[in-house]
Formats: structure tokens, C-alpha cells, sequence
């Protein structure tokens, strides 16, 4: 309004020079012919129509002046006001963008003690880390034993850092071994926004002398949002199966047990019935019409024991049988050799022990020097994912050399290391609101799980089956068993 009084001065001032100079350069004329113009011009200086008619014309042009510069004033204050504005904008402080949000991934890493699962968890990591950057992926390393006292402070040290980094929306433990449960429920006395997921989660009961090492079930679908294990126990209803459609027509598994809860003097009597994963192979063989056959092999004490036990009676039991027969329970590393050697069925075996890995046994026999450049890469470079499909390129072809297509079924890939990657993806579409914060989208885990196979392996038709954990008539949604499909080389 100021601006507009200041204007209104000025268009006064301007409207008096205005007629000043109109009256010197224009004077009326003083014509007395007939019409409107000639009545005005004929009309005296001094009259009061003339005076009237002059103040008339001042007013209105000096209003029409006045309403002019006023909209350009409104109009200059108007584009005055909206880049205040976004300057305003453009300094504001960073409240009102979104905070960064974090990953966190802990492996095990120790280079004495260090297991396949370990190296291949570990790797897994590094590649995530290289793939998104370390402002996006954080790696941490935990001792992989806590029955030292510094070790224990170690990971109880890594936990306080994910604490109290407020960034760390996710936590993957991959895997969340003994002691998981300890040390995440402190963690949660602190955090309870953070997303965590458990891999290879493994139960063992409460110790009033061991707490630190206590996991179990009950604990774990509470403090995880998320646990995903390989479905170890499957395998027992996919062998037989698999062996019959490769054109196995005999099933021998090899197993014995020192201790046993059903046998009165502790060692069992009666594996095939007690051990439940025997009774699923034989159960499941008898259902498809494959033969199933059982040998003991407590002989087995080591290396050079199993070696003996197996050069005396793989022999015998293919000339009992003929080659048409499939070996499991008995180390892969060494079976592998025997198999090739007598042109029987060989499947990778897998164990409640242990998690599906790439395939490294089928290589230890293989000096070839194809197979001698796979073997002689760094770790970094042969557990790198883009790898993969060389190294099971480099097994079919070797497999062919010795007439074994078709006669030798593995997973082509490690588990652990896609599950570190799928939750990895599954994370990131959960903070971007692809997947959703409450409950667990099965559906967009196998997708990732699938996209992993066909772009790392580079095979097609095999997939994996999910489901949940059913635990004494009770479903545990969040708790998700994986079985990946066995893939034969052809």
C-alpha cells in the first residue's frame, strides 16, 4: 500500500505536467462552425463548462494512471513473494527430506576356522557391498565362537554399533547361529524399528550355564521379523524321487548313530526306524516302488578309515545291485570318485548339518586344465556370482568326458549366499514400500529367488519351493523353509 501511495503522488505530478504542456502545444480552437466540436471550441476559456469539462478529463486520466501502476506494483510485489518462497524452500533445513536408510549385514569370518557356508556368506556380503556402496550396505564380522570371553565382547560390541547408528533400518544375520538370541534381544531393548532377519537359523535349548549361546524357536519368531532356512529335511522326500527319474532302480544309504534315545544301552538297534531321516528315504522309495537298501557305516572314523570302507564295499554292493544304484551318506568329496569310477547315480547329499552349496566336490578329482583355472582362482573371484554358470559349465563338460551326463544332480548354485542377496532386495522394496511393512510377501521373495538362479547360474527351469514352519500344530508365517530344485547335468 505504500508502493501504491508513493505512485498515487507520482501520477499526480504527472498528470499536472501532462496538461500544462496540452494546454501550451494543444489550445483550443476557437472554430464556430456548427456540431459538437465547434459548441466546445466555441466555448469560452473562462466559462465554468470549460473548467468543469477540464477537471473531468484530469480525473479520469489520472485515474486510469492510477489503476495501471498499481496492477504492475500488486504484479512485481506477487513474483517478490514467490521467489521468497523458494529460496526459503531451497535453505530449508533437512528435516523435510527423507532420512538415509541403511542395510546391515553380519557374516562370520574367521581365517583359521573359516567353512565353506562361512566363505560363501562372507563374499556374498563384500559383492552387496561393492553393488549398492557402503552408505547404503554396512558389513560387519562376528567371531564365529563365543566361548571365549573377548569374543563375546566382540559381537556384543557390533550389536551396540547397530544400536545406536539411527540410519540401520534392516539387520540381516546370515548365519544366525548359537547366541543369536542373546544378543539380538538387547539389541531390541534399544531398537525396536529395525527389520531383522535371521539365515540358517539354528535352535539350541536354553543352558542356565550358556545363555549366551541359547536359541530357540519360541525366541526367534519373536526377535526375527524374518527367518529363512534351507529345507534340509525335504531332501529326504526329493532323493528318492530324483534318483527314479534319473534311472537309479536302487536307493543305498549309509548311516549308523552311537547314541540313541529309543534303545535301552544308548546305541541304536534299529537306525532305519529311529533316525528320522533314514525312515523318510526308505518310506518315501518304498511309496515310488525304488529300491531301498541299508548299510551301516560305523567304520567310518576318518579319512582313511572311510576311504578303506568304501573301496571294500561299493564294489560289492554294485555287483549286488549293478551300477543303476545311487550312495548316500557317505562324504561327497570321496563318493564322487567311486561313482564315476563304476558309472553309478550320484546326488549331492545333503544333511541337517549342513546347507546346499555349489557343487566343490565334484571338482576334487578333476585336474583337467580347465578345471585346475576354476580351482586356482582367489576366493573373491570363485565365489563371485558372476562365476557361476563358468563353474558349472566347466563340471557339465567334465562330466561328459567320462560318460556321467545325466548321472550326477546338484544345486548349481549356493543357498546361503542367494538368501544374503534376496533379503538384501527384499529389504530395499520394503523400504521403498514395494513390499509391505506388516507380514511377509512369500510371493516377491520367490520372485528374487528365481531372478537370482536365471541370471547366475543361467539356468532355466528350476525353481524353489516355499513354505512355512509347521511346529507341534502351531504355523510360524515368518518363519520360511526354502527348498531349492536339484539340478542334473546334461
Amino acid at each position: 500500500m505504500l508502493a501504491v501511495a508513493r505512485l498515487a503522488g507520482k501520477v499526480g505530478g504527472l498528470t499536472k505536467v501532462f496538461f500544462t504542456g496540452l494546454r501550451g502545444a494543444l489550445p483550443l480552437p476557437k472554430c464556430r462552425t456548427g456540431g459538437l466540436m465547434g459548441k466546445i471550441g466555441g466555448l469560452h476559456r473562462k466559462s465554468g463548462l470549460y473548467v468543469g469539462l477540464k477537471k473531468a478529463v484530469i480525473f479520469l486520466f489520472a485515474a486510469a494512471l492510477l489503476v495501471f501502476f498499481t496492477i504492475l506494483v500488486l504484479l512485481s510485489d506477487t513474483e517478490a513473494v514467490s521467489l521468497s518462497e523458494t529460496e526459503v524452500d531451497e535453505c530449508m533445513p533437512a528435516e523435510s527430506a527423507p532420512p538415509a536408510e541403511k542395510i546391515a549385514i553380519i557374516t562370520t569370518l574367521n581365517e583359521r576356522y573359516t567353512s565353506r557356508l562361512d566363505r560363501e556368506r562372507y563374499f556374498a556380503a563384500k559383492q552387496l557391498v561393492a553393488k549398492y556402496g557402503e552408505e547404503k550396505i554396512v558389513h560387519f564380522t562376528k567371531p564365529r565362537f563365543l566361548s571365549r570371553q573377548t569374543n563375546r565382547e566382540e559381537k556384543r560390541a557390533i550389536f551396540n554399533t547397530i544400536a545406536q547408528d539411527p540410519e540401520i533400518k534392516v539387520l540381516i544375520i546370515n548365519s544366525a547361529s548359537y547366541g543369536t538370541d542373546y544378543f539380538v534381544s538387547t539389541l531390541r531393548q534399544q531398537r525396536t524399528d529395525i527389520f531383522v532377519i535371521y539365515v540358517d537359523y539354528n535352535t539350541r535349548p536354553y543352558s542356565d550355564d550358556l545363555p549366551y549361546l541359547q536359541n530357540t524357536l519360541t525366541a526367534g519368531v519373536n526377535l526375527a521379523d524374518l527367518i529363512i532356512n534351507a529345507n534340509i529335511l525335504e531332501y529326504n522326500n526329493m532323493a528318492p524321487v530324483l534318483a527314479q527319474k534319473m534311472g537309479a532302480k536302487t536307493l543305498v544309504f549309509f548311516g549308523h548313530s552311537y547314541e540313541c534315545e529309543l534303545c535301552e544301552d544308548g546305541y541304536c538297534t534299529n537306525y532305519v526306524m529311529h533316525n528320522r531321516e533314514a525312515r523318510m528315504l526308505r518310506t518315501k522309495s518304498r511309496e515310488i516302488g525304488l529300491n531301498f537298501a541299508y548299510y551301516s557305516n560305523e567304520e567310518c572314523q576318518c579319512g582313511s578309515s572311510t576311504t578303506s570302507f568304501m573301496s571294500e564295499n561299493l564294489p560289492k554292493i554294485v555287483s549286488k545291485y549293478g551300477n543303476e544304484v545311487v550312495f548316500l551318506g557317505l562324504p561327497n568329496d570321496r563318493l564322487i570318485s567311486y561313482t564315476k569310477s563304476m558309472n553309478a547315480f550320484f546326488i549331492y547329499h545333503h544333511d541337517i548339518y549342513s546347507d546346499f552349496t555349489l557343487p566343490y566336490d565334484i571338482m576334487q578329482d578333476i585336474y583337467t586344465p580347465e578345471m585346475t583355472v576354476i580351482k586356482d582362482m582367489p576366493p573373491e573371484r570363485f565365489h563371485a556370482t558372476a562365476n557361476i554358470s563358468l563353474i558349472n559349465e566347466t563340471i557339465r563338460n567334465e562330466l561328459e568326458k567320462v560318460n556321467m551326463l545325466g548321472r550326477v544332480a546338484a544345486v548349481p548354485y549356493s543357498v546361503s549366499a542367494m538368501f544374503t542377496y534376496v533379503c538384501v532386495e527384499y529389504a530395499i522394496k520394503r523400504l521403498s514400500g514395494e513390499a509391505p511393512e506388516d507380514g511377509i510377501d512369500t510371493e516377491i521373495l520367490e520372485r528374487l529367488m528365481l531372478n537370482y538362479i536365471t541370471q547366475t547360474a543361467e539356468i532355466e527351469g528350476i525353481g524353489v519351493d516355499i513354505t512355512p514352519l509347521a511346529h507341534e500344530n502351531e504355523i510360524f508365517q515368518n518363519f520360511l523353509l526354502v527348498f531349492p530344485e536339484f539340478f542334473v547335468y546334461e
